[in-house]
């Protein structure tokens, strides 16, 4: 992207700034700032999505296109004298202990690896708005406040959780041993049997979300800490929900929309190109189908890396006040900063 005409480089966010009073940026130019930073920044978009791939999305992708073992399969890959008359065998002790402890270091190293994508990708819309925090710090007592936010905003997840396991538990043995309808995937069934557990999940996430969207941006664009941030957000609320509710809800829907398409459609192609290769059929509707689920992975992924820089940007502009340093804004045409601008002129 160039910085600007030959005469003076054009600020890259000026839509919160000129549309509305500063205290209190109107909906429709905060979308508009941030729709205009995230077209403007494509280089931001793989930072973004690894934030949300981090996050848990990777599983959310994923998700559609794995099979998941049968009751069979997982006895015969545990042993079948893994559970005895005394209890569980060392074996399985060993296995389950080390899957808590894989699993739980996946949970840290993405928890870290999206916490450090956030600073990135807000850091880059502060230099482009340029908002300039009161106080600077570097970049490791950044990432470690924005997972401070980010361990205090998952508590309402937790709790849904927590209160949302012993149902799902109980809906997945009983499919397991008296199954509905073998023709529906597992994964449908149980949330059919059990939908109050799934929505509590879901509502625990949003509220989450929208507690650690705003906390986040105080933390990197503001250099709060992690609890002046998480304070912060009910005022934001208060003095600005129009704005901080239509940008945390647009990014939702747009998240969904973005995902859902592409999906459905792998979903398609997926099956499409496993019957093709599972039967023998023509090779040509083989090959397309498998060209065809890999084009609509490719448009998720990118769907949601874009997304993922629309939903900061647009959080950034909901609850601070970009604009206002041509100049500044103008220097930070990229991610590589300053050292680009030089020739903007």
């Amino acid at each position: 992207m160039t910085a600007g005409s030959a005469g003076a480089a054009e600020p890259v966010l000026p839509a919160v700034a000129r549309g509305s009073r500063a205290s209190r940026p109107r909906l429709a130019a905060v979308l508009a700032s941030a729709t205009r930073w995230m077209v403007a920044r494509p280089s931001v978009w793989p930072v973004a999505l690894v934030a949300f791939l981090a996050r848990g999305g990777a599983l959310v992708v994923a998700l559609p296109f794995l099979v998941l073992p049968t009751p069979i399969g997982i006895a015969a890959w545990i042993g079948a004298d893994a559970i005895t008359a005394d209890g569980p065998a060392a074996r399985l002790v060993v296995l389950a202990v080390l899957a808590a402890l894989a699993a739980g270091g996946l949970v840290v190293l993405g928890t870290v690896a999206a916490a450090a994508a956030d600073r990135i990708v807000l850091a880059a819309w502060a230099a482009d708005a340029a908002v300039a925090p009161s106080r600077s710090r570097g970049p490791v007592p950044t990432v470690g406040r924005v997972l401070a936010v980010r361990v205090a905003a998952a508590i309402p997840a937790a709790v849904a959780v927590a209160w949302a396991v012993p149902r799902l538990a109980d809906a997945v043995y009983r499919q397991l041993t008296l199954p509905d309808d073998l023709a529906s995937p597992l994964v449908l069934r149980v949330v059919v049997m059990a939908p109050e557990a799934v929505v509590a999940i879901l509502l625990g996430i949003l509220v989450g979300e929208l507690l650690a969207g705003p906390a986040t941006v105080h933390v990197v664009v503001g250099a709060d800490g992690a609890l002046r941030a998480l304070a912060r957000v009910p005022g934001d609320l208060a003095r600005r929900p129009a704005s901080v509710l239509g940008a945390f809800a647009t990014g939702v829907l747009l998240l969904l929309a973005g995902l859902l398409v592409p999906l459905v459609a792998g979903i398609a192609a997926w099956d499409l190109a496993r019957r093709a290769l599972t039967d023998g059929s023509d090779p040509l509707v083989g090959a397309a189908s498998v060209a065809a689920f890999v084009a609509s992975f490719a448009v998720a992924l990118a769907a949601a890396g874009a997304v993922a820089t629309w939903r900061r940007a647009a959080m950034a502009a909901a609850v601070t006040d970009p604009g206002g340093d041509p100049a500044r804004a103008a220097s930070a045409g990229s991610l590589d900063g300053p050292s680009r601008s030089a020739s903007a002129g």
